[in-house]
């Protein structure tokens, strides 16, 4: 860790985001290693990202966003409405391959 880290760490928290959130946002960009231990320590977090991974928006079966999206209970699994997909949890933007598993976040 540095200043940098820290100075990032102030910045971050100022915005007053939710813990759960923060602990979302570190295994999105956590290596295999942190991942695995932001896991460990917090397995009900990891599950509900796994959960909403791959819908649109995030939004799980018959919930909606403020700005109208509704996911129906009917659906299940929309086709993405985005051709570049974004890093999974567990892995980092620059190594990130989709072989990722899922349920470790180890590579394969």
């Amino acid at each position: 860790m540095s200043l940098a880290d820290y100075d990032a760490s102030t910045r971050i928290s100022a915005d007053g985001e939710d813990f759960h959130a923060l602990i979302m946002a570190a295994m999105r960009v956590a290596d295999t290693f942190n991942a695995e231990r932001l896991k460990a320590a917090f397995p009900e977090t990891w599950q509900e990202l796994k959960q909403r991974y791959e819908p649109p928006r995030g939004l799980l079966p018959g919930e909606s966003d403020p700005d109208g999206w509704r996911r129906s209970s009917s659906q299940s699994r929309p086709p993405r409405s985005c051709s570049r997909q974004a890093p999974r949890p567990g892995s980092s933007p620059r190594s990130w391959a989709p072989e990722t598993d899922m349920t470790t976040g180890i590579w394969r």
